[in-house]
């Protein structure tokens, strides 16, 4: 029954128009030339030295969405110390408990990175390997491998950020229907 299926459904079956792919195509194109034309004017800017002002500017939009996730007091907040109760926690919570200590640590990650960087362009700090490498990922609209190696989230910077705050955000509220014996009393999302 499978294989006779069509690969290529109707577009008017969802509501959709006709030329809807030919639309989709053209947007993941445009990014693609953002994206380039982004990597060309920071290249040409990286090929000198480092440059404060340029950096400011460019990073001032990743800042932004890294304070206001900062304004978050579940951001800040330690995920609760797991020690002999977690020998005897059924499997689905260990994988909930685990799952925020791991975004825990990406959030600490975030946090040290971004505040390198934050002390490079706005107050005195220094100016380290890890930190100019994080920063030249950062303007070249990639996610740094020192974030990246330990969550595979979205591509952009950005997005990348929301999507961390909002794990931490949903695994505190789990852990929390954990905790009352209500996980699945009600739908996860």
């Amino acid at each position: 029954f499978i294989k006779s299926l069509s690969a290529n459904d109707n577009p008017a079956m969802f509501g959709l128009p006709n030329n809807i792919d030919e639309g989709l195509v053209v947007q993941k194109r445009t990014r693609q030339v953002a994206v380039q034309l982004r990597k060309l004017a920071v290249s040409t800017s990286l090929s000198s030295n480092f440059n404060k002002a340029l950096w400011r500017n460019q990073l001032k939009g990743v800042f932004k969405v890294w304070d206001t996730a900062k304004q978050n007091p579940l951001l800040s907040q330690k995920p609760p110390i797991m020690d002999e109760k977690v020998l005897t926690m059924n499997p689905v919570d260990g994988f909930v408990y685990g799952e925020m200590e791991r975004t825990w640590k990406l959030i600490s990650i975030l946090s040290h990175s971004l505040g390198g960087l934050d002390s490079v362009l706005y107050k005195t700090g220094s100016l380290t390997p890890q930190i100019e490498k994080d920063g030249e990922d950062l303007l070249k609209g990639k996610v740094p491998w020192a974030w990246a190696k330990n969550w595979w989230g979205p591509e952009e910077p950005k997005a990348w950020i929301r999507e961390v705050v909002k794990r931490k955000v949903a695994l505190h509220s789990w852990i929390e229907r954990i905790e009352s014996g209500s996980l699945f009393g009600a739908p996860l999302c």
